[in-house]
């Protein structure tokens, strides 16, 4: 019960309650039992908690069509088996279930942490199977002891499968685990909404370069294209076309990187600017920039991407798009629209405008914070001629307004910029707190331009990181004061320690594909190929429990603690059913016939020689010194197991030959 109880854990954080408190009204109800505390469970209140637990999970979830219900379902049987654990069979079946159980986590998580817990639930599976597969109470030395033994004797053949056998694509699509949108970033955008996600330091995303990691105040890392404004509110493009794929050219000399995504529930790929046009299968570029994928990212995804320094040329825009990007509302920002006018630009030319938009902002008085006031009346211009005081998104939302009312095509993109290097790892990481807005304006000739306006106001964000700014008002709450504790002190490096841990088994475990499975083959011999794979998988196998059977022969063979002639008699049919298992028919024909069974070679010479002094030992008068008798023999079957793995390897090489014809 205990077993099930460490095992159900991590599932049960992850389902409504009710589904725990079921459980563990029938693990209560067999410890009661146990301890004599109670009777055996009637059959109705069997009936009953097996109503209370199906009527729950059909009001819970109504679909079979998820995967949530049958892993609540198997979460449910598992723990159900408590009210009838009566006999030895039950436990079993218990013992069973618990490997499925283990392997369900990681339908939601497949980190190291999760991977360390499933094997501390192996460990005390085995444990449970030793005890159940004993007659009499097992001392917890002796009892770890074997599980212990156990564990070692699975963990090479383990190793085997994983790095050899075949990744062979699924028969049929598991359905995903439901997952909730819980990145920082969304499809819209209000004054304020990034200012929330400072105090959330979860990880969002990794970069990792191919070569040199570029400057912090060039990391921007695009997500969202916010083009519909309705005078408050930022939104995509709902209706935004997908754009023909664009295949990788043989002198691209785009700077290639590797991005890992963090389940986030949404569907929109982040990527570097800027984009070389080129992206991954089962992802689409669409007119405004995104990339959106086929399915949410409810699991860790990893993509190769590349970038370059600057933006491809992008066709002109349409009358229609440009009537599109430049749509504002006058009436609803009457002061911005006043102070448009007032500097006529209208009459500049596009860069003039920027300019002037520019030096507003940098002798405005603006203030970078996160804790502006509440806007009055209209929040553009509350925030450019009242408050002034804001955060990337109030510069980034009010510097579009004001190009659009300039009659220039102006956009907003959300995303993360900086990100945080991690040295002991090579990657950037961006956390959500890394979330950032800025603007980008369409000049004819040239297309979108990236305007960022916080470096108007606050150009160390850009330049250094968002910890730069930890002294402004609104970073000492408890969330932000944990993170900018971190820095300079032993705790960072123990937290960049596990970050850069945990992205060495995203890449080299859970990544782990059939290309690196080839890589692998070639690397110990480069004559090998992808199809070898599984002949290597099946031979290292038969060479491990061929290894472990000899060996296991040999401490059986060395532990006795007496020495007779029917002992002797089975160390020698050991040593020759290695390679012909029929002489185990002859354990009552005389010893000699052996002979006749083993090929001619060291082998044979050896089996003549230990006959001899066995048919010396026991059947003559004259003496053999005990100990160089046992050597013999021991060098015997050290002969006989260097032929069989011979023949097995014979046999490998000739099935390989027979693919290759084939």
């Amino acid at each position: 019960m205990a077993l099930q109880v460490v095992l159900l854990l991590p599932l049960w954080r992850l389902f409504p309650l009710w589904v725990a408190l079921i459980s563990c009204a029938a693990m209560l109800d067999r410890l009661l039992v146990t301890q004599g505390m109670k009777k055996t469970s009637s059959s109705l209140w069997k009936v009953g908690w097996v109503l209370v637990a199906s009527i729950s999970l059909v009001l819970e979830y109504q679909s079979l069509l998820l995967i949530e219900p049958w892993v609540a379902l198997l979460m449910l049987m598992y723990a159900s088996k408590s009210l009838e654990l009566n006999q030895t069979r039950d436990a079993f079946q218990v013992l069973h279930l618990s490997y499925i159980v283990m392997m369900a986590q990681f339908l939601y998580d497949q980190s190291m942490l999760a991977a360390l817990y499933a094997l501390l639930g192996i460990a005390l599976t085995t444990f449970v199977s030793v005890q159940v597969n004993s007659t009499r109470v097992i001392r917890p030395q002796v009892l770890i002891g074997r599980g212990a033994k156990i564990l070692a004797l699975a963990f090479p053949a383990f190793l085997v499968l994983f790095l050899f056998l075949p990744r062979l694509p699924p028969l049929w699509a598991v359905p995903q685990p439901l997952m909730s949108a819980k990145t920082g970033l969304s499809d819209q955008l209000t004054m304020g909404s990034i200012g929330q996600l400072i105090e959330d330091d979860a990880l969002a995303l990794r970069v990792a370069f191919d070569g040199p990691t570029p400057p912090i105040a060039s990391r921007y890392i695009r997500a969202y294209t916010l083009t519909d404004f309705d005078g408050s509110t930022w939104e995509i493009d709902r209706a935004a076309k997908r754009l023909p794929r664009r295949w990788q050219a043989a002198e691209d000399e785009g700077l290639g990187y590797q991005l890992i995504l963090e389940p986030n529930g949404l569907s929109v790929l982040p990527y570097l600017e800027y984009l070389d046009g080129v992206y991954p299968l089962g992802v689409q570029r669409l007119s405004d920039d995104r990339l959106r994928a086929r399915a949410p990212f409810n699991q860790r995804a990893q993509f190769s991407l590349k970038y370059r320094d600057t933006r491809e040329i992008a066709s002109p825009l349409s009358s229609i798009e440009r009537a599109r990007l430049t749509a504002i509302d006058p009436k609803n920002h009457p002061r911005l629209a006043s102070w448009i006018e007032t500097q006529a630009m209208d009459r500049q030319p596009p860069r003039e405008r920027i300019r002037t938009m520019r030096r507003f902002f940098l002798q405005g008085d603006f203030r970078y914070s996160l804790t502006p006031p509440r806007a009055v009346g209209d929040p553009v211009d509350d925030f450019l001629f009242g408050t002034r005081s804001g955060f990337c998104e109030h510069f980034a939302g009010a510097m579009a307004a004001m190009a659009r009312m300039s009659d220039l095509p102006a956009r907003v993109v959300t995303g993360y910029q900086g990100g945080r290097y991690n040295e002991l790892g090579g990657y950037v990481e961006f956390r959500q707190y890394d979330a950032h807005a800025w603007v980008e304006i369409w000049i004819d000739g040239e297309g979108w331009r990236r305007v960022d306006p916080t470096t108007f106001v606050s150009p160390e964000r850009i330049s250094e990181g968002l910890q730069a700014l930890s002294q402004l008002p609104g970073f000492q709450n408890a969330n932000w004061a944990w993170y900018r504790r971190l820095d300079g002190v032993l705790a960072a490096e123990f937290v960049l320690t596990l970050t850069a841990i945990q992205h060495y088994w995203d890449q080299r475990v859970l990544n782990f594909d059939r290309d690196d499975q080839v890589n692998l083959v070639r690397w110990l011999s480069p004559e090998l190929d992808a199809s070898d794979t599984v002949h290597i998988a099946l031979g290292a196998i038969i060479v491990l429990f061929v290894v472990i059977a000899f060996f296991e022969s040999l401490r059986g063979s060395t532990r006795q603690a007496a020495s007779t002639a029917a002992l002797d008699r089975l160390a020698i049919l050991r040593g020759a059913r290695w390679i012909e298992p029929q002489a185990s028919l002859l354990a009552t024909q005389p010893i000699d016939r052996l002979l006749t069974m083993i090929p001619s070679g060291p082998a044979s010479k050896s089996l003549e020689t230990v006959i001899a002094d066995y048919q010396t030992v026991y059947y003559s008068a004259q003496t053999v010194s005990r100990r160089e008798f046992k050597r013999r023999i021991l060098r015997w079957q050290w002969l006989a197991f260097r032929l069989r793995l011979r023949q097995l390897a014979s046999c490998i090489l000739s099935m390989t030959a027979k693919t290759r014809e084939r």
